[in-house]
Protein backbone atom coordinates (compact mmCIF):
# COMPACT_ATOMS: atom_id res chain seq x y z
CA UNK A 1 0.00 0.00 0.00
CA UNK A 2 1.30 3.46 -0.88
CA UNK A 3 1.87 6.12 1.75
CA UNK A 4 -1.37 7.85 2.64
CA UNK A 5 -3.50 4.72 2.23
CA UNK A 6 -4.01 5.01 -1.55
CA UNK A 7 -3.02 1.70 -3.11
CA UNK A 8 -3.73 2.86 -6.69
CA UNK A 9 -0.29 4.51 -6.89
CA UNK A 10 1.39 1.31 -5.72
CA UNK A 11 -0.40 -0.73 -8.42
CA UNK A 12 0.39 1.73 -11.18
CA UNK A 13 -3.27 2.44 -11.93
CA UNK A 14 -3.39 6.05 -10.77
CA UNK A 15 -4.27 9.05 -12.92
CA UNK A 16 -0.77 9.24 -14.38
CA UNK A 17 -0.59 5.57 -15.41
CA UNK A 18 -2.40 6.15 -18.75
CA UNK A 19 -5.16 3.59 -18.20
CA UNK A 20 -8.83 4.02 -18.96
CA UNK A 21 -11.42 4.25 -16.20
CA UNK A 22 -12.77 0.86 -15.14
CA UNK A 23 -15.34 -0.50 -17.58
CA UNK A 24 -14.38 1.86 -20.40
CA UNK A 25 -12.07 0.31 -22.98
CA UNK A 26 -13.16 2.36 -26.01
CA UNK A 27 -10.76 5.23 -25.59
CA UNK A 28 -9.68 7.90 -28.09
CA UNK A 29 -6.61 5.81 -28.85
CA UNK A 30 -8.68 2.73 -29.68
CA UNK A 31 -10.99 4.80 -31.89
CA UNK A 32 -7.98 6.31 -33.66
CA UNK A 33 -6.49 2.90 -34.37
CA UNK A 34 -9.84 1.57 -35.61
CA UNK A 35 -10.30 4.57 -37.90
CA UNK A 36 -6.76 4.33 -39.29
CA UNK A 37 -7.17 0.59 -39.92
CA UNK A 38 -10.53 1.08 -41.61
CA UNK A 39 -9.23 3.82 -43.91
CA UNK A 40 -6.13 1.80 -44.77
CA UNK A 41 -8.18 -1.29 -45.63
CA UNK A 42 -10.70 0.77 -47.59
CA UNK A 43 -7.96 2.43 -49.63
CA UNK A 44 -6.26 -0.87 -50.38
CA UNK A 45 -9.46 -2.61 -51.39
CA UNK A 46 -10.58 0.34 -53.54
CA UNK A 47 -7.29 0.33 -55.46
CA UNK A 48 -7.37 -3.43 -55.86
CA UNK A 49 -10.91 -3.31 -57.21
CA UNK A 50 -10.22 -0.48 -59.68
CA UNK A 51 -6.80 -1.60 -60.96
CA UNK A 52 -8.04 -4.13 -63.58
CA UNK A 53 -10.40 -1.51 -65.05
CA UNK A 54 -7.61 1.06 -65.17
CA UNK A 55 -5.26 -1.37 -66.92
CA UNK A 56 -7.96 -2.31 -69.45
CA UNK A 57 -8.72 1.37 -70.08
CA UNK A 58 -5.01 2.01 -70.70
CA UNK A 59 -5.11 -0.66 -73.42
CA UNK A 60 -3.02 -3.20 -71.55
CA UNK A 61 -3.99 -6.82 -71.14
CA UNK A 62 -4.00 -9.39 -68.41
CA UNK A 63 -0.23 -9.83 -68.77
CA UNK A 64 0.29 -6.27 -67.48
CA UNK A 65 -1.76 -7.06 -64.38
CA UNK A 66 0.29 -10.21 -63.91
CA UNK A 67 3.53 -8.23 -64.13
CA UNK A 68 2.27 -5.68 -61.61
CA UNK A 69 1.24 -8.40 -59.18
CA UNK A 70 4.53 -10.25 -59.73
CA UNK A 71 6.62 -7.15 -59.02
CA UNK A 72 4.55 -6.44 -55.93
CA UNK A 73 5.11 -10.01 -54.70
CA UNK A 74 8.83 -9.64 -55.40
CA UNK A 75 9.07 -6.53 -53.24
CA UNK A 76 7.08 -8.17 -50.44
CA UNK A 77 9.39 -11.19 -50.52
CA UNK A 78 12.52 -9.03 -50.55
CA UNK A 79 11.25 -7.01 -47.60
CA UNK A 80 10.55 -10.23 -45.68
CA UNK A 81 14.02 -11.48 -46.52
CA UNK A 82 15.61 -8.23 -45.34
CA UNK A 83 13.47 -8.22 -42.20
CA UNK A 84 14.48 -11.77 -41.39
CA UNK A 85 18.15 -10.90 -41.86
CA UNK A 86 17.86 -7.84 -39.62
CA UNK A 87 15.82 -9.73 -37.01
CA UNK A 88 18.41 -12.47 -36.54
Amino acid sequence: MAPGGDDRAAEGTGAGAGTAPPGRWVTRTVLGIVLATFLSDFGHEACTAVLPFFIARAGLGAAALGWIEGVADLFVSLSKLAGGYVGH
